[in-house]
């Protein structure tokens, strides 16, 4: 039985997500440590707002715990925008392959720290103190009950903890309010608000409303205005003059806000946000490259290479990004591509998914892709807009929301009927 007095003291604020899926017949898991002969499980902390360098705190028992008996990507850079929902969607590409009922993956959801960032900054005592430990706990208690226990290890059972963007410092004061330059008769739609905005004009006015928008860069050089194509040229390079450039486009706002970290822009309805804490001290959604957007990867588990540490300077090439995490979790619940179901899938660009895998994990030379070319798992910008727009990260699979409001002891009592349930423990 798990213990929930170590989790007495904490408070949680947040929406527990939990979806658990089984895998199609037929695959057979990579692991020699599963004595069952079936699926090694995979276990899944996504932790909404975890900054990249959070995990590097010495204060931080757990996290300096799995990062020893596993290894670790630091940074991991977002999608474009870094937002929950793209890049949730981006990590969880293929989900919908997976079947209902007993669970080979399990994706436990926590955004206490995207919670606590909104209101308090990311560096506030709050955040690092208060809701950073109460995470490092729940890391703690994962790794002990899935990397450090006999059933882990007979299971082959792996554990990855994953972020989906960080969180950068605003203030009220730096702001940009858009219905200070556009007529709102004007504009035909507006998404999102604060680091990235899309515009659509009213037809007729996509001339008027871009001067607009450039008399605005000129009063807020902080922000900056782009088109759909110069969106694709900086965001999608590889669609760029591509056969899938017009498909793209149709998806992608006629007109792109993108602010400087800080910076927030308002809107005609929606304005700089206020808690009951006071206004918003932390905020994300700007440029991936930025480094406070990025968020890190820990996995640990029998394939995985103890204290490895992945970061740009060890990797020998610009970051690893969300869409680099699909693929290792595909190498680690031991579903394995054929090398033109593989090729099928990536973008055409020189990237880390396959040298992800590679460098987190031991050698395994059953693997039928080891010696594809390393490329990126994107499948295509086009379809990666599309998962914008769908309704689960985890379409097709069971998934469960409870919520947590004062006691931690009912998130410790929820991970362990998650573990018990879905893994027979």
């Amino acid at each position: 039985m798990l213990m929930t007095s170590a989790l007495s003291s904490i408070s949680l604020y947040t929406w527990l997500l939990i979806a658990s899926c089984r895998l199609p017949a037929g695959c057979h898991a990579i692991s020699s440590a599963s004595s069952s002969g079936g699926q090694a499980p995979l276990f899944v902390l996504l932790l909404d707002g975890l900054r990249w360098d959070y995990p590097l705190d010495s204060n931080l028992t757990g996290f300096s715990r799995l990062r020893q008996r596993g290894a670790s990507v630091l940074p991991l850079r977002p999608v474009y925008p870094s937002l929950c929902l793209p890049n949730i969607y981006s990590m969880f590409t293929g989900a919908k392959s997976m079947r209902n009922g007993y669970a080979d993956l399990v994706v436990l959801y926590v955004d206490l720290l995207d919670w606590g960032g909104h209101r308090f900054g990311p560096e506030s005592a709050t955040n690092r103190r208060r809701l950073l430990r109460q995470i490092d706990v729940l890391v703690s208690l994962a790794t002990k009950q899935i990397v450090d226990s006999d059933w882990g290890a007979s299971a082959g059972a792996h554990l990855l903890v994953i972020g989906d963007h960080g969180m950068s410092g605003v203030v009220k004061a730096d702001r940009a309010d858009l219905q200070n330059f556009a007529k709102h008769s004007d504009v035909l739609r507006v998404v999102h608000v604060g680091a990235a905005v899309g515009v659509w004009p009213v037809p007729g006015k996509n001339q008027s409303l871009w001067q607009m928008m450039q008399l605005m860069q000129s009063q807020h050089p902080h922000v900056e205005v782009l088109t759909d194509a110069q969106l694709i040229s900086r965001f999608y390079p590889r669609v760029a003059n591509q056969p899938e450039q017009p498909a793209v486009s149709a998806r992608l706002p006629p007109i792109s806000l993108l602010a400087e970290p800080g910076i927030f822009v308002e809107t005609f309805h929606r304005h700089y946000p206020s808690y009951s804490s006071g206004p918003a001290k932390g905020w994300h959604g700007y440029d991936p490259v930025a480094k406070d957007m990025h968020t890190a990867v820990l996995v640990a588990g029998p394939l995985v290479q103890p204290g490895k540490l992945l970061s740009n300077a060890t990797i020998g090439f610009d970051a690893v990004e969300s869409l680099d995490v699909y693929p290792l979790m595909r190498r680690l619940l031991g579903l394995k591509d054929s090398e033109q179901h593989y090729r099928n899938r990536i973008w055409r660009r020189q990237s880390s998914s396959r040298l992800l895998s590679d460098l987190l994990l031991r050698a395994d030379d059953g693997d039928p892709a080891s010696g594809i070319e390393r490329k990126h798992n994107d499948e295509s910008a086009a379809l990666m807009l599309d998962r914008l727009n769908a309704k689960s990260p985890t379409s097709g699979a069971e998934s469960v929301i409870c919520r947590s409001s004062s006691s931690s002891s009912a998130a410790a009592i929820l991970l362990l009927m998650t573990l018990q349930l879905v893994f027979e423990l």
